[in-house]
Protein backbone atom coordinates (compact mmCIF):
# COMPACT_ATOMS: atom_id res chain seq x y z
CA UNK A 1 0.00 0.00 0.00
CA UNK A 2 2.86 2.36 1.01
CA UNK A 3 4.47 1.82 -1.98
CA UNK A 4 1.27 2.67 -4.41
CA UNK A 5 0.58 5.68 -2.26
CA UNK A 6 3.95 6.67 -3.43
CA UNK A 7 4.01 5.97 -7.16
CA UNK A 8 0.77 7.85 -6.77
CA UNK A 9 2.16 10.90 -5.29
CA UNK A 10 4.72 10.54 -7.80
CA UNK A 11 2.55 10.47 -10.86
CA UNK A 12 0.47 13.27 -9.54
CA UNK A 13 2.87 15.46 -8.42
CA UNK A 14 4.56 15.22 -11.90
CA UNK A 15 1.43 16.32 -14.06
CA UNK A 16 0.44 18.99 -10.94
CA UNK A 17 4.32 20.78 -11.97
CA UNK A 18 3.75 20.32 -15.13
CA UNK A 19 0.49 22.21 -15.24
CA UNK A 20 2.05 25.06 -12.66
CA UNK A 21 5.09 25.26 -15.63
CA UNK A 22 2.83 25.51 -17.87
CA UNK A 23 1.60 28.71 -17.15
CA UNK A 24 3.35 31.68 -17.85
CA UNK A 25 6.36 33.07 -14.79
CA UNK A 26 5.56 36.38 -14.48
CA UNK A 27 2.01 37.58 -12.85
CA UNK A 28 2.01 40.85 -15.51
CA UNK A 29 1.80 38.04 -17.73
CA UNK A 30 -0.91 36.28 -16.59
CA UNK A 31 -4.68 35.87 -17.00
CA UNK A 32 -6.79 36.07 -14.28
CA UNK A 33 -8.22 32.72 -15.15
CA UNK A 34 -4.30 31.57 -15.14
CA UNK A 35 -3.88 33.24 -11.72
CA UNK A 36 -6.93 31.37 -10.36
CA UNK A 37 -5.99 28.23 -11.92
CA UNK A 38 -2.48 28.87 -10.50
CA UNK A 39 -3.91 29.72 -6.89
CA UNK A 40 -6.32 26.29 -6.92
CA UNK A 41 -3.15 24.38 -8.31
CA UNK A 42 -1.43 25.59 -4.59
CA UNK A 43 -4.08 24.98 -2.78
CA UNK A 44 -4.42 21.66 -3.98
CA UNK A 45 -0.61 21.16 -3.87
CA UNK A 46 -0.59 22.18 -0.53
CA UNK A 47 -3.81 19.75 0.69
CA UNK A 48 -2.22 17.05 -0.82
CA UNK A 49 1.28 17.27 1.14
CA UNK A 50 -0.44 17.82 4.58
CA UNK A 51 -2.73 14.69 3.87
CA UNK A 52 0.65 12.64 3.09
CA UNK A 53 2.37 14.09 6.13
CA UNK A 54 -1.02 13.33 8.39
CA UNK A 55 -1.04 9.85 7.04
CA UNK A 56 2.63 9.57 8.04
CA UNK A 57 3.70 8.78 4.81
CA UNK A 58 6.80 10.99 4.79
CA UNK A 59 8.65 9.61 1.83
CA UNK A 60 5.36 10.33 -0.12
CA UNK A 61 5.13 13.86 0.47
CA UNK A 62 9.05 14.07 -0.28
CA UNK A 63 8.30 12.20 -3.49
CA UNK A 64 5.49 14.60 -4.00
CA UNK A 65 6.97 17.45 -3.63
CA UNK A 66 10.28 16.71 -5.40
CA UNK A 67 8.00 15.65 -8.24
CA UNK A 68 6.15 18.87 -8.56
CA UNK A 69 8.95 20.61 -8.41
CA UNK A 70 10.79 18.16 -11.24
CA UNK A 71 7.56 19.04 -13.33
CA UNK A 72 7.31 22.94 -12.97
CA UNK A 73 11.20 22.41 -14.27
CA UNK A 74 10.45 20.15 -17.14
CA UNK A 75 7.58 22.39 -18.35
CA UNK A 76 10.03 25.46 -18.43
CA UNK A 77 12.35 24.35 -20.81
CA UNK A 78 11.44 26.89 -23.67
CA UNK A 79 10.46 23.78 -26.32
CA UNK A 80 8.54 22.44 -23.80
CA UNK A 81 7.15 25.67 -22.98
CA UNK A 82 6.65 26.43 -26.87
CA UNK A 83 4.54 23.35 -27.17
CA UNK A 84 2.91 24.06 -24.24
CA UNK A 85 1.50 27.76 -25.53
CA UNK A 86 1.21 26.48 -29.02
CA UNK A 87 -1.50 23.91 -28.20
CA UNK A 88 -3.11 24.74 -25.23
CA UNK A 89 -4.90 28.18 -24.82
CA UNK A 90 -4.67 28.28 -21.25
CA UNK A 91 -1.02 28.39 -21.50
CA UNK A 92 -1.05 31.53 -23.73
CA UNK A 93 0.51 34.67 -21.89
CA UNK A 94 -1.88 38.05 -21.72
CA UNK A 95 -2.03 40.17 -24.52
CA UNK A 96 -0.15 43.17 -24.67
CA UNK A 97 -1.84 46.44 -25.06
CA UNK A 98 -1.36 48.97 -27.63
CA UNK A 99 -1.06 52.66 -26.14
Amino acid sequence: MTLAIMIGSAVLGLVLGILFGAFPLRTTEMTRKQESYGSALGVVCLGLVLILIFLNQNAASWIFIGTVIAGFTIAKIPPIRAWFVARFKISRPKKKRRR
